[in-house]
Protein backbone atom coordinates (compact mmCIF):
# COMPACT_ATOMS: atom_id res chain seq x y z
CA UNK A 1 0.00 0.00 0.00
CA UNK A 2 1.06 3.76 -0.33
CA UNK A 3 2.38 5.60 2.23
CA UNK A 4 0.24 7.93 4.35
CA UNK A 5 1.09 10.94 5.56
CA UNK A 6 0.33 11.88 9.29
CA UNK A 7 -1.20 15.56 9.77
CA UNK A 8 2.05 16.60 11.40
CA UNK A 9 4.17 15.73 8.71
CA UNK A 10 1.70 17.56 6.43
CA UNK A 11 1.77 20.59 8.30
CA UNK A 12 5.77 20.11 8.42
CA UNK A 13 6.01 20.42 4.95
CA UNK A 14 3.67 23.59 4.75
CA UNK A 15 5.55 25.22 7.42
CA UNK A 16 8.69 25.46 5.51
CA UNK A 17 6.97 26.46 2.68
CA UNK A 18 5.55 29.17 4.69
CA UNK A 19 9.12 29.97 5.99
CA UNK A 20 10.56 30.48 2.99
CA UNK A 21 8.07 32.87 1.91
CA UNK A 22 8.48 35.05 4.26
CA UNK A 23 12.07 34.93 3.93
CA UNK A 24 11.19 35.73 0.18
CA UNK A 25 9.07 38.19 1.12
CA UNK A 26 11.49 40.22 3.78
CA UNK A 27 14.50 39.96 0.97
CA UNK A 28 12.15 41.47 -1.44
CA UNK A 29 10.54 44.26 1.07
CA UNK A 30 14.90 44.84 1.82
CA UNK A 31 15.42 44.98 -1.97
CA UNK A 32 12.97 47.70 -2.35
CA UNK A 33 14.51 49.78 0.85
CA UNK A 34 17.95 49.11 0.18
CA UNK A 35 17.50 50.93 -3.64
CA UNK A 36 14.24 53.26 -2.61
CA UNK A 37 16.19 56.51 -4.00
CA UNK A 38 16.69 54.59 -7.63
CA UNK A 39 13.00 53.67 -7.21
CA UNK A 40 11.84 57.17 -6.15
CA UNK A 41 14.39 58.23 -9.75
CA UNK A 42 12.16 55.35 -11.46
CA UNK A 43 8.90 56.97 -10.68
CA UNK A 44 9.95 60.89 -11.18
CA UNK A 45 11.25 59.65 -14.67
CA UNK A 46 8.19 57.92 -15.30
CA UNK A 47 6.23 61.23 -14.65
CA UNK A 48 7.88 63.51 -16.81
CA UNK A 49 7.87 60.64 -19.60
CA UNK A 50 5.70 60.91 -22.50
CA UNK A 51 3.27 58.48 -21.60
CA UNK A 52 2.74 57.21 -25.33
CA UNK A 53 6.83 55.67 -24.88
CA UNK A 54 5.92 54.53 -21.11
CA UNK A 55 3.18 52.70 -22.27
CA UNK A 56 5.21 51.34 -25.13
CA UNK A 57 7.54 50.20 -23.04
CA UNK A 58 5.31 48.65 -20.71
CA UNK A 59 3.92 46.51 -23.61
CA UNK A 60 7.35 45.55 -24.83
CA UNK A 61 8.08 44.52 -20.97
CA UNK A 62 5.36 42.39 -21.23
CA UNK A 63 5.95 40.52 -24.47
CA UNK A 64 9.22 39.90 -23.01
CA UNK A 65 8.04 38.21 -20.14
CA UNK A 66 5.80 36.23 -22.50
CA UNK A 67 8.61 35.52 -24.91
CA UNK A 68 10.69 34.26 -21.78
CA UNK A 69 7.91 32.35 -20.78
CA UNK A 70 7.35 30.46 -24.04
CA UNK A 71 10.57 29.52 -24.31
CA UNK A 72 10.33 27.09 -20.84
CA UNK A 73 7.01 25.85 -22.46
CA UNK A 74 8.90 25.01 -25.57
CA UNK A 75 11.19 23.13 -23.73
CA UNK A 76 8.35 21.08 -21.40
CA UNK A 77 6.47 20.51 -24.99
CA UNK A 78 10.35 19.25 -25.67
CA UNK A 79 9.91 16.77 -22.67
CA UNK A 80 6.25 15.74 -23.36
CA UNK A 81 4.72 18.15 -20.69
CA UNK A 82 2.00 20.01 -22.05
CA UNK A 83 1.23 23.57 -20.27
CA UNK A 84 -0.17 26.49 -21.13
CA UNK A 85 1.85 30.01 -21.40
CA UNK A 86 -0.50 31.84 -18.87
CA UNK A 87 0.12 28.29 -16.33
CA UNK A 88 3.83 29.26 -16.05
CA UNK A 89 3.80 32.98 -16.29
CA UNK A 90 3.52 32.51 -12.17
CA UNK A 91 6.29 30.69 -12.45
CA UNK A 92 8.26 32.28 -14.89
CA UNK A 93 8.10 35.69 -12.83
CA UNK A 94 8.71 33.80 -9.61
CA UNK A 95 11.75 32.41 -11.27
CA UNK A 96 12.78 36.04 -12.23
CA UNK A 97 12.61 37.38 -8.52
CA UNK A 98 14.26 34.65 -6.94
CA UNK A 99 16.83 34.78 -8.79
CA UNK A 100 17.52 38.59 -8.36
CA UNK A 101 17.02 38.17 -4.65
CA UNK A 102 19.43 34.66 -4.00
CA UNK A 103 21.78 34.99 -6.73
CA UNK A 104 22.13 31.59 -7.16
CA UNK A 105 23.61 31.34 -10.93
CA UNK A 106 19.87 30.87 -11.82
CA UNK A 107 19.31 27.39 -10.36
CA UNK A 108 16.84 28.80 -7.68
CA UNK A 109 14.59 29.57 -10.40
CA UNK A 110 15.21 26.76 -12.58
CA UNK A 111 14.35 24.99 -9.09
CA UNK A 112 11.16 26.72 -9.51
CA UNK A 113 9.77 25.16 -12.30
CA UNK A 114 11.00 21.55 -11.73
CA UNK A 115 9.32 22.21 -8.23
CA UNK A 116 6.16 22.88 -10.40
CA UNK A 117 6.20 20.50 -12.74
CA UNK A 118 6.62 17.96 -10.00
CA UNK A 119 3.60 19.13 -8.31
CA UNK A 120 1.48 18.32 -11.21
CA UNK A 121 3.10 14.71 -11.73
CA UNK A 122 5.45 15.08 -13.99
CA UNK A 123 9.02 13.63 -13.64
Amino acid sequence: MGKQIRGSERSGRFSWQKILLGVLAVAFIWLIVSHFTEVKKLAETLTQGQWQWVLAAAVLQVIYYLTFTATYQAAFYALGIKRRVWELVPVALGSLFVNVVAPTASTAGAALFVDDAARRGHS
